[in-house]
Protein backbone atom coordinates (compact mmCIF):
# COMPACT_ATOMS: atom_id res chain seq x y z
CA UNK A 1 0.00 0.00 0.00
CA UNK A 2 1.23 3.47 -0.84
CA UNK A 3 0.93 5.99 2.00
CA UNK A 4 1.29 9.62 0.95
CA UNK A 5 1.25 12.51 3.38
CA UNK A 6 1.73 12.95 7.11
CA UNK A 7 0.09 10.76 9.75
CA UNK A 8 0.80 8.65 12.81
CA UNK A 9 2.02 5.36 11.33
CA UNK A 10 1.00 3.53 14.52
CA UNK A 11 -2.62 4.43 13.68
CA UNK A 12 -2.87 3.50 10.03
CA UNK A 13 -5.93 2.56 8.03
CA UNK A 14 -5.63 -1.03 9.25
CA UNK A 15 -6.56 0.10 12.78
CA UNK A 16 -10.02 0.83 11.39
CA UNK A 17 -10.35 -2.46 9.55
CA UNK A 18 -9.36 -1.17 6.13
CA UNK A 19 -7.29 -3.79 4.31
CA UNK A 20 -5.80 -4.34 0.87
CA UNK A 21 -5.99 -0.66 -0.02
CA UNK A 22 -4.10 0.60 -3.03
CA UNK A 23 -3.13 3.66 -1.01
CA UNK A 24 -4.08 6.41 1.42
CA UNK A 25 -3.55 10.13 0.88
CA UNK A 26 -3.09 11.40 4.44
CA UNK A 27 -4.03 14.92 5.52
CA UNK A 28 -3.68 16.55 2.13
CA UNK A 29 -4.16 20.30 2.09
CA UNK A 30 -6.55 22.25 -0.11
CA UNK A 31 -4.18 22.63 -3.11
CA UNK A 32 -3.52 18.87 -3.29
CA UNK A 33 -7.21 18.04 -2.86
CA UNK A 34 -8.16 20.52 -5.60
CA UNK A 35 -5.64 18.86 -7.92
CA UNK A 36 -6.95 15.36 -7.20
CA UNK A 37 -10.58 16.48 -7.56
CA UNK A 38 -9.88 18.01 -10.95
CA UNK A 39 -7.60 15.21 -12.19
CA UNK A 40 -10.10 12.51 -11.15
CA UNK A 41 -13.04 14.29 -12.80
CA UNK A 42 -14.85 14.79 -9.48
CA UNK A 43 -15.21 18.54 -9.92
CA UNK A 44 -14.52 21.49 -12.22
CA UNK A 45 -13.39 25.04 -11.62
CA UNK A 46 -15.89 27.85 -11.99
CA UNK A 47 -14.97 30.95 -13.96
CA UNK A 48 -14.00 32.55 -10.63
CA UNK A 49 -11.83 29.62 -9.50
CA UNK A 50 -14.22 27.93 -7.07
CA UNK A 51 -14.28 24.14 -7.04
CA UNK A 52 -17.69 22.92 -8.25
CA UNK A 53 -18.85 19.34 -7.73
CA UNK A 54 -22.08 17.85 -8.99
CA UNK A 55 -23.67 15.97 -6.09
CA UNK A 56 -26.16 14.22 -8.34
CA UNK A 57 -29.77 13.59 -7.39
CA UNK A 58 -29.01 13.42 -3.65
CA UNK A 59 -28.43 17.04 -2.71
CA UNK A 60 -28.55 18.52 0.75
CA UNK A 61 -29.30 16.63 3.91
CA UNK A 62 -30.97 13.25 3.99
CA UNK A 63 -32.22 13.10 7.59
CA UNK A 64 -33.98 9.81 6.96
CA UNK A 65 -30.62 8.27 6.07
CA UNK A 66 -29.11 8.87 9.52
CA UNK A 67 -29.06 5.97 11.94
CA UNK A 68 -27.61 5.38 15.39
CA UNK A 69 -26.79 1.95 16.77
CA UNK A 70 -29.23 1.22 19.54
CA UNK A 71 -27.40 -0.67 22.25
CA UNK A 72 -26.77 -0.58 25.99
CA UNK A 73 -24.78 2.65 25.69
CA UNK A 74 -27.22 4.62 23.53
CA UNK A 75 -30.61 3.17 24.49
CA UNK A 76 -31.12 5.33 27.58
CA UNK A 77 -28.86 8.23 26.57
CA UNK A 78 -30.14 9.02 23.09
CA UNK A 79 -33.16 11.15 22.36
CA UNK A 80 -34.95 8.76 19.98
CA UNK A 81 -37.89 10.97 18.93
CA UNK A 82 -37.19 11.80 15.31
CA UNK A 83 -34.05 9.65 15.27
CA UNK A 84 -33.75 6.22 13.74
CA UNK A 85 -31.98 3.22 15.12
CA UNK A 86 -30.21 0.16 13.74
CA UNK A 87 -28.96 -2.88 15.58
CA UNK A 88 -25.31 -3.66 16.21
CA UNK A 89 -25.70 -6.52 13.75
CA UNK A 90 -27.02 -4.21 11.01
CA UNK A 91 -24.12 -1.83 11.59
CA UNK A 92 -21.60 -4.69 11.47
CA UNK A 93 -23.05 -5.83 8.13
CA UNK A 94 -22.91 -2.31 6.66
CA UNK A 95 -19.38 -1.74 7.92
CA UNK A 96 -18.14 -5.08 6.58
CA UNK A 97 -19.69 -4.20 3.21
CA UNK A 98 -17.93 -0.82 3.25
CA UNK A 99 -14.59 -2.42 4.12
CA UNK A 100 -14.97 -4.88 1.26
CA UNK A 101 -15.97 -2.07 -1.13
CA UNK A 102 -12.86 -0.06 -0.14
CA UNK A 103 -10.41 -2.85 -0.96
CA UNK A 104 -8.14 -1.92 -3.85
CA UNK A 105 -8.98 1.80 -3.60
CA UNK A 106 -6.90 4.82 -2.84
CA UNK A 107 -8.66 6.73 -0.07
CA UNK A 108 -8.23 10.18 1.38
CA UNK A 109 -7.84 10.52 5.15
CA UNK A 110 -8.05 13.59 7.37
CA UNK A 111 -7.16 13.72 11.08
CA UNK A 112 -9.35 16.43 12.57
CA UNK A 113 -10.92 17.64 15.80
CA UNK A 114 -14.56 17.91 16.71
CA UNK A 115 -14.91 20.70 19.28
CA UNK A 116 -12.77 23.76 19.89
CA UNK A 117 -12.15 23.23 23.61
CA UNK A 118 -9.02 21.05 23.95
CA UNK A 119 -10.46 19.47 27.08
CA UNK A 120 -13.50 18.12 25.26
CA UNK A 121 -12.40 17.84 21.64
CA UNK A 122 -12.86 14.54 19.84
CA UNK A 123 -9.94 13.33 17.74
CA UNK A 124 -11.54 12.08 14.54
CA UNK A 125 -10.20 10.40 11.42
CA UNK A 126 -12.31 10.76 8.29
CA UNK A 127 -11.78 8.44 5.30
CA UNK A 128 -13.32 9.44 1.97
CA UNK A 129 -13.39 8.01 -1.52
CA UNK A 130 -13.48 11.42 -3.15
CA UNK A 131 -10.92 14.20 -2.81
CA UNK A 132 -13.55 16.93 -2.70
CA UNK A 133 -15.27 15.17 0.21
CA UNK A 134 -11.96 15.31 2.06
CA UNK A 135 -11.73 19.01 1.25
CA UNK A 136 -15.30 19.52 2.48
CA UNK A 137 -14.76 17.83 5.85
CA UNK A 138 -11.70 20.03 6.42
CA UNK A 139 -14.07 23.02 6.48
CA UNK A 140 -16.46 21.40 8.97
CA UNK A 141 -14.02 20.20 11.60
CA UNK A 142 -10.90 21.73 13.12
CA UNK A 143 -7.54 21.02 11.52
CA UNK A 144 -4.70 20.32 13.94
CA UNK A 145 -1.34 21.98 13.54
CA UNK A 146 0.94 20.06 11.17
CA UNK A 147 3.22 19.29 14.14
CA UNK A 148 0.38 17.35 15.82
CA UNK A 149 -0.32 14.99 12.90
CA UNK A 150 2.55 12.54 13.49
CA UNK A 151 1.28 11.88 17.02
CA UNK A 152 -2.45 12.03 16.29
CA UNK A 153 -4.31 9.06 17.76
CA UNK A 154 -7.94 9.33 16.65
CA UNK A 155 -10.67 8.03 18.93
CA UNK A 156 -13.44 8.24 16.32
CA UNK A 157 -13.67 7.20 12.71
CA UNK A 158 -15.96 8.51 9.99
CA UNK A 159 -16.10 6.75 6.63
CA UNK A 160 -17.70 8.26 3.55
CA UNK A 161 -18.37 5.83 0.76
CA UNK A 162 -20.06 8.04 -1.82
CA UNK A 163 -19.89 5.72 -4.80
CA UNK A 164 -21.32 2.69 -3.02
CA UNK A 165 -24.93 1.82 -3.74
CA UNK A 166 -26.30 0.10 -0.68
CA UNK A 167 -28.61 -2.85 -1.05
CA UNK A 168 -31.89 -2.44 0.80
CA UNK A 169 -31.35 -5.96 2.12
CA UNK A 170 -28.39 -4.75 4.20
CA UNK A 171 -29.28 -1.09 4.70
CA UNK A 172 -32.29 0.50 6.36
CA UNK A 173 -31.49 3.78 4.56
CA UNK A 174 -34.09 5.26 2.22
CA UNK A 175 -32.57 8.40 0.69
CA UNK A 176 -35.04 11.25 0.59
Amino acid sequence: MQDTGVHNGAFGADKFGLKNLKGVNWNFGAPQLYEHSLHNGEAVLSADGALCADTGVFTGRSPKDKFTVRDGLTDKNMWWAGNQSITSEQFATLYADFLEHAEGMTLFAQDLYGGADPTHRIKTRVFTELAWHSLFIRTLLIRPDASELRASAPTRNVTACARRTWSRSISPARSS
